[in-house]
C-alpha cells in the first residue's frame, strides 16, 4: 500500500502550524529588542543626570571663585572728561578731577611758496633734534629740494616729527608735528650749508627768520583732590593706585568713584541657581 504526504497532512491547517511556530521563535527575538530598548531608555536617562551634574557642578566652581568679590567698578560724573580703568586693587573711594590740561604735540609752518613740487627751495643740511636726543641730519640738493621732496626726506629719515605740505588757499606751507606729545619732546631744526630759501624753514623756540610755531609741545595735567599731576601723555597711571585715567577734555572736571563690583558674583550665584533648579 501506498502512503502520500497529502495524506500525512490531510487535516492538518498548513498555514495556521507555520504561524504558530514562525510566533514561537520571534518570541525571544522580540523580549530581546525590548530589553535592549529598555537599556536605551535608561543610558539617555543617565546621560542627561550627567550633563545636569556636570552644569552644577561648572556653576560651584564659578560661585567658589572669591576673586570675584574683589573686583572693581568705576564711574564717572562726567564722562566727556575723563575715562577710566580700574583693576582689582585699586582702593574704594571718591576722587574729584578737575583743571584738566591736555598734552600736545609741537607744531611749525614754513612761509609760503608758490608751488610744491616745481618751486626749488634751495639745498643744505636741515638738522633736526627732538628734546634732547641725538640730532638727524636731513641732506637736501638739486634732486629732493622742492617742498614736497624736502617732507619726503624728512618723513624718510625718521627725525621723530612728521612732514606735510598743506596749500593754504593762497601757497603752500611745509609743517612739522612732533610724533609724540609732551613737552620733553619740543623739537628744533638748524639748516647747515644752505642756499636759495632752506634757512627759511629753520625753527629755534625764541627766534624769528625761520618757521613759525602754531603749537607749543606741552604736558597734560590734572588736579586730583586739589594736588596737580603731569604726564607727558593724556594717560595718567599711579597717581591713584589701580586707576588709569584719559584724559579728553580740557578745562573738564568730574568725580571718580570706585566701588565693589558684585555683578559678577551675582551672575554666578544666578547661574548655580539655575543649574540647581535643572537638576
Amino acid at each position: 500500500m501506498s502512503v502520500s504526504i497529502s495524506g500525512l497532512v490531510s487535516g492538518v491547517n498548513v498555514q495556521s502550524l507555520i504561524a504558530t511556530l514562525s510566533a514561537a521563535y520571534q518570541q525571544p527575538i522580540t523580549l530581546l529588542q525590548n530589553q535592549q530598548q529598555s537599556y536605551q531608555t535608561t543610558l539617555s536617562a543617565w546621560g542627561s543626570v550627567q550633563n545636569s551634574l556636570s552644569g552644577l557642578q561648572s556653576a560651584v566652581s564659578s560661585l567658589q571663585n572669591v576673586t570675584s568679590l574683589n573686583n572693581r567698578a568705576v564711574s564717572l560724573s562726567n564722562t566727556s572728561a575723563v575715562s577710566a580703568t580700574v583693576s582689582s586693587d585699586a582702593p574704594l573711594g571718591s576722587y574729584s578731577l578737575s583743571n584738566i590740561v591736555l598734552a600736545q604735540t609741537q607744531s611749525v609752518y614754513s612761509q609760503d611758496f608758490t608751488s610744491a613740487a616745481n618751486t626749488a627751495v634751495g639745498t643744505g643740511t636741515l638738522q633736526i633734534q627732538v628734546g634732547s636726543g641725538a640730532v638727524s641730519n636731513v641732506t637736501i640738493d638739486s634732486s629732493n629740494n622742492s617742498l614736497n621732496g624736502i617732507a619726503a626726506a624728512i618723513n624718510t629719515a625718521g627725525a621723530g616729527v612728521n612732514a606735510a605740505v598743506i596749500y593754504d588757499g593762497t601757497g603752500y606751507r611745509l609743517t612739522l608735528t612732533g610724533n609724540n606729545t609732551g613737552a620733553a619732546n619740543a623739537f628744533s631744526v638748524s639748516v647747515s650749508g644752505a642756499t636759495g630759501s632752506l634757512s627759511a624753514l629753520s625753527y629755534s623756540s625764541g627766534t624769528s627768520g625761520g618757521m613759525t610755531e602754531s603749537q607749543a609741545a606741552q604736558n597734560a595735567s590734572v588736579s586730583i583732590n586739589g594736588l596737580a599731576i603731569t604726564s607727558a601723555t593724556n594717560t595718567v597711571s599711579g597717581a591713584i593706585p589701580g586707576v588709569s585715567l584719559n584724559l579728553l577734555q580740557a578745562s573738564g572736571s568730574t568725580t571718580l568713584t570706585v566701588a565693589n563690583d558684585t555683578s559678577a558674583f551675582v551672575k554666578s550665584v544666578q547661574s548655580f541657581v539655575g543649574a540647581f533648579n535643572s537638576t
